[in-house]
C-alpha cells in the first residue's frame, strides 16, 4: 500500500484536523519527512496555516482534532492553538 493510500485510510479519507473531505492532500509535519509525520488536509486548512491570520472560526474544530492518536496531528493542533492563544477559546485548550 502506498503511503498516500496508507494516510487516506488512516484520516477515514477526511481532513484529520476539521474533518472535511474535500480537496484533501498530504501535509508534512516538520521535520521528518516520513508518514508518521504526514497528515491529511483539506486545502482551506492548507490555505490558513500558510496565512500569518487564522481565522479563528474554522479551528473551532482543534477542540476535537487535538485528541487524535495521531502524534503530528497532536503537534500540527498544538502549534496552530498557539498561534491563535490570544482566543479564548484556544487558550483553553491549551491549558
Amino acid at each position: 500500500m502506498s503511503t498516500l493510500e496508507t494516510l487516506m485510510e488512516r484520516s477515514g479519507h477526511c481532513c484529520e484536523l476539521c474533518k472535511s473531505s474535500e480537496s484533501l492532500s498530504v501535509y508534512e509535519v516538520t521535520p521528518a519527512e516520513q508518514s508518521d509525520n504526514q497528515i491529511v488536509i483539506c486545502q482551506t486548512c492548507a490555505d490558513q496555516i500558510q496565512q500569518s491570520a487564522l481565522d479563528s472560526n474554522h479551528w473551532r474544530c482543534l477542540s476535537d482534532s487535538m485528541w487524535n492518536q495521531v502524534a503530528a496531528v497532536q503537534v500540527m493542533a498544538w502549534r496552530l492553538l498557539n498561534r491563535l492563544k490570544a482566543e479564548a477559546w484556544a487558550q483553553d485548550l491549551l491549558d
